[in-house]
């Protein structure tokens, strides 16, 4: 990771399409800092990471957003500071959901993770009402020119309502199901909840299209 040339990365990452992947200066750095801190801090492994967080969620979302720089999602929000983590959360979701919940995929408290607040899953949440853009703020996304940059006002009210969104959502299933007589208990979280919204966006593009998904270029993405 730290020694390979910009070409060969460039070559790995290389586009089906004449478009060519953005930020590339900027993943490349980051590429690069998880390499050295991985050989400086974690024995060249990010397997040593995942097992110094003891089966704790929270705890390796501790240690990749302390050591790992490019993993601080972070602004402030009328000067309190606000931390989403996007990208840290779906990592730790990503090893629990290959694992299927055992060896190095068990997190006892996965629970804790919230849904991953980017750009598809907001559409979702409007399209099915749980959320509901207001007039100017739909007008406002619906402008083809209109890019929200990261850490402005409006793109941090939908990331954060729709992390709360999510919540509310996880919690009237957890409730819905527990009223029918002889239903087995269910996994039900946050985590499951994004894995699905994300999938039925990304298939049902085009019932979904008049709904405008909020552009926003930045690496926590």
């Amino acid at each position: 990771m730290v020694s390979a040339s910009d070409a060969t990365w460039a070559h790995i990452f290389r586009s089906e399409t004449n478009e060519p992947i953005p930020l590339m200066a900027q993943r490349l750095r980051h590429i690069r800092e998880a390499g050295e801190v991985l050989q400086r801090l974690y024995h060249g492994s990010f397997v040593h990471c995942v097992t110094a967080a003891n089966h704790q969620a929270l705890a390796l979302l501790s240690l990749v957003t302390r050591d790992f720089a490019s993993f601080r999602d972070e602004a402030y929000f009328h000067d309190r500071p606000v931390q989403f983590y996007k990208r840290a959360q779906i990592l730790i979701a990503d090893i629990w959901a290959c694992c299927e919940g055992q060896g190095l995929g068990l997190f006892l408290d996965i629970d804790e993770i919230t849904m991953f607040a980017d750009y598809r899953v907001p559409q979702a949440l409007v399209y099915f009402g749980v959320l509901e853009y207001s007039p100017n703020l739909l007008k406002l996304l619906r402008n083809p020119t209109t890019r929200l940059a990261p850490g402005s006002q409006h793109e941090m009210e939908i990331r954060g309502s729709s992390i709360w969104a999510v919540e509310q959502v996880c919690q009237r299933i957890r409730t819905k199901w527990a009223t029918v007589p002889g239903m087995s208990p269910i996994t039900v979280n946050p985590v499951l909840i994004d894995f699905y919204l994300w999938d039925l966006a990304k298939d049902h593009q085009e019932e979904m299209a008049h709904i405008p998904i909020h552009l926003t270029r930045s690496p926590f993405y």
